[in-house]
C-alpha cells in the first residue's frame, strides 16, 4: 500500500519530469523568441521553395561590356536596362541580358509578367546595380523574385517616377511575378538573410498596394523594417563575419552579405539608424581580409606555395570591391610587400642538343627572379656550356666552361590558385651576353648556336638573342613551382638546300625560394 510520503515524492518527481519535457518541447521557443523577438513565426516559418526553368528568347538580349566606370546592360525596345554604377566592378566584363519568355514550374495561380537573365553569373558588385523595367509591370498582386540556380527568392521593388526597381548585389536572374490569394514564403527559414530581405519585400508590397500612384514607405513600415536589418546583422551577418576571421574560404560570402545588409539598409533610409552596426561590421570584414593576406603571406614564404600570389591578389580585389582597401594592412603598397616576401623564384635548366653529324653539346644555367609590384618576373642569373663535340674540332675551340650572365627580362606572369591551380609564363631569356662573347673571343658556344637554330620561332624580334619560353606545366609538388620541357627533334636550314636536324633535350624549373 502506498503511503503519503511516497505519494509527495512521487508528485514532486512527476512534476519535476513534466517541466523538463516542457523546457526541451520550449527551448527553441524561448530561443527563437529571444533572437527574432516579435518576428519569431516571420523567420521560423518554413517556406515552400519554387524551383523553375528558364526559357529564353535569345532574340530579345543585349551585351555591353562594362568596367570600373560603369555603365548600362539596355534593351531599348523592352523599355529595360541594368544600371551598373561607377566602383561596382573593378574589372572589364561582358555582360548579357536576356529576356525570359517563361518560367517552367511555377505554382498554380502564378503567373510571370516581364523577367530578365543576366550572365555571367557568381560577380559581387561593390556597390546595388539597379535593374529597371517599366512601371506598368508592377501593382497589385505582382511580386519582384531574383532567382538563384533556378530558385525563386522574393525581394523588394521600389516604384521610380516610372520605372520599377530591385537592387541587385550579384548577378542573377529578376522576374515580376502576379500572385493570386496568399503569397507563401519562398525562401528557407534556416537562411536569416533570405528570409529577411523576402520580409521586407512583403512590406513594401502592403505599402505600394494601399497607395501605387504615390507609392512611399510609411514610418510603421520603416520602424519595422530598422527591426528585421538589426536581427539580420546580429543573427547572420555578424556571425558570417567572425567566422570568416578563421576559414578565408568563407569570406567572399560573408562579404558579399554584408554589402547586401548595408545597402538594404541604405535604400531604406535606416543607414544612420544602424551606424553602429555598419562600422562594426566593416572593421571586421577588412580584419577578415587582413588575416587572409597574411596567411597567404605566410604559406607563401615558408611552404614555397607561389600560388597563394593568386589567393592575395583575389582577397585585395575583394577588399577594392568591398570598399576597405584603404584600410590597415589591405593598401596597395601592403599587396605589393606581401607579393614580394614571397615571389621569389630560382630557375634552373639543364639542356643537350645533337645533330645529324655527330655534333653535340651540353649547358646548363642558375638564375634568381623575383616578381615585381606590376606583377611581371625578372631576374638575371650565370649559364655554361658543360660540353661539346664536334666532327673535326676541339675542346679548345668551344667555350666549355665558361660562365656567361643572361638576364630574365620583365615577363608577365599570371597564378591561378583553387581547386585547379595554374600558370600562365611567358619567360624571356636573353643571352646577348654570350653572343658578344663568341664575337670578342673569336670562338663558338656549340651550345647558343643550337639553341638560336632550334628556336628561331621563339625568337622576339628585333633582338639578336632573345627567346620567348612560352606554355609553362604548372607542378605544384616536390618543390617544384612549374616547368618547361622540350623533348623534340627540329629540321632547321643551315643553307639553301642544306637541312639540319637537331634534337633537343631541355627542361627548365621553376622554384619557389622559401625563407
Amino acid at each position: 500500500m502506498l503511503r503519503k510520503k511516497h505519494l509527495i515524492i512521487g508528485g514532486a518527481t512527476t512534476a519535476v519530469i513534466i517541466l523538463a519535457v516542457a523546457g526541451v518541447l520550449l527551448f527553441p521557443y524561448f530561443k527563437s523568441l529571444a533572437v527574432y523577438g516579435s518576428f519569431s513565426g516571420d523567420f521560423t516559418k518554413p517556406g515552400q521553395p519554387v524551383n523553375v526553368k528558364l526559357v529564353l528568347d535569345n532574340k530579345i538580349k543585349s551585351s555591353a561590356n562594362v568596367g570600373s566606370a560603369g555603365g548600362d546592360v539596355a534593351v531599348p525596345a523592352q523599355n529595360t536596362k541594368l544600371s551598373i554604377p561607377q566602383g561596382a566592378l573593378i574589372a572589364n566584363e561582358n555582360i548579357t541580358a536576356a529576356k525570359i519568355t517563361s518560367l517552367q514550374g511555377l505554382p498554380s495561380g502564378w503567373k510571370l509578367v516581364d523577367g530578365y537573365s543576366f550572365e555571367p553569373s557568381g560577380i559581387i558588385f561593390g556597390k546595388p546595380a539597379i535593374f529597371s523595367a517599366n512601371s506598368s509591370v508592377a501593382g497589385k498582386e505582382i511580386y519582384a523574385f531574383t532567382i538563384e540556380n533556378g530558385q525563386l527568392k522574393r525581394v523588394p521593388y521600389f516604384i521610380k517616377g516610372n520605372q520599377a526597381q530591385v537592387r541587385m548585389s550579384g548577378f542573377s536572374g529578376v522576374a515580376f511575378i502576379q500572385i493570386t490569394g496568399n503569397v507563401p514564403y519562398v525562401t528557407n527559414n534556416h537562411s536569416v538573410e533570405d528570409r529577411a530581405v523576402e520580409i521586407i519585400g512583403e512590406g513594401l508590397s502592403i505599402d505600394y498596394y494601399a497607395n501605387p500612384l504615390d507609392p512611399k514607405i510609411s514610418d510603421s513600415q520603416k520602424a519595422r523594417f530598422l527591426k528585421i536589418l538589426q536581427i539580420w546583422y546580429s543573427n547572420s551577418v555578424k556571425l558570417h563575419l567572425e567566422d570568416a576571421a578563421k576559414d578565408p574560404a568563407k569570406i567572399k560570402d560573408s562579404g558579399r552579405e554584408y554589402n547586401h545588409w548595408l545597402s538594404s539598409a541604405i535604400l531604406l533610409g535606416l543607414d544612420d539608424q544602424l551606424g553602429q552596426q555598419i562600422t562594426e561590421g566593416k572593421q571586421l570584414l577588412a580584419q577578415d581580409l587582413k588575416n587572409a593576406l597574411e596567411d597567404a603571406s605566410k604559406k607563401c614564404t615558408a611552404a614555397g606555395d607561389a600560388t597563394q600570389i593568386a589567393n592575395m591578389l583575389q582577397w585585395e580585389s575583394l577588399a577594392m570591391v568591398l570598399g576597405v582597401e584603404n584600410q590597415p594592412g589591405l593598401t596597395q603598397t601592403d599587396l605589393n610587400n606581401y607579393i614580394q616576401s614571397c615571389g621569389k623564384f630560382e630557375l634552373d635548366f639543364t639542356s643537350r642538343f645533337a645533330d645529324n653529324q655527330g655534333g653535340q653539346a651540353t649547358a646548363s644555367g642558375k638564375a634568381e627572379l623575383a616578381i615585381a609590384d606590376d606583377m611581371t618576373l625578372q631576374g638575371s642569373g650565370t649559364m655554361k656550356e658543360d660540353s661539346m663535340a664536334y666532327p673535326g674540332t676541339s675542346d679548345t675551340d668551344g667555350m666549355i666552361g665558361m660562365p656567361f650572365a643572361f638576364t630574365i627580362p620583365k615577363t608577365p606572369i599570371s597564378i591561378n590558385a583553387g581547386t585547379s591551380p595554374s600558370a600562365s609564363i611567358a619567360l624571356r631569356m636573353n643571352m646577348d651576353a654570350i653572343a658578344n662573347a663568341q664575337d670578342t673571343l673569336n670562338k663558338s658556344c656549340w651550345w647558343v648556336v643550337n639553341w638560336a637554330l632550334a628556336h628561331q620561332t621563339d625568337a622576339v624580334f628585333g633582338t639578336s638573342l632573345t627567346s620567348n619560353i612560352r606554355d609553362w606545366q604548372y607542378v605544384g609538388k616536390n618543390g617544384i613551382f612549374a616547368q618547361k620541357v622540350f623533348n623534340r627533334t627540329v629540321n632547321v636550314p643551315l643553307y639553301p638546300g642544306k637541312i639540319d636536324s637537331i634534337t633537343e633535350n631541355t627542361t627548365f624549373t621553376l622554384k619557389p625560394m622559401s625563407k
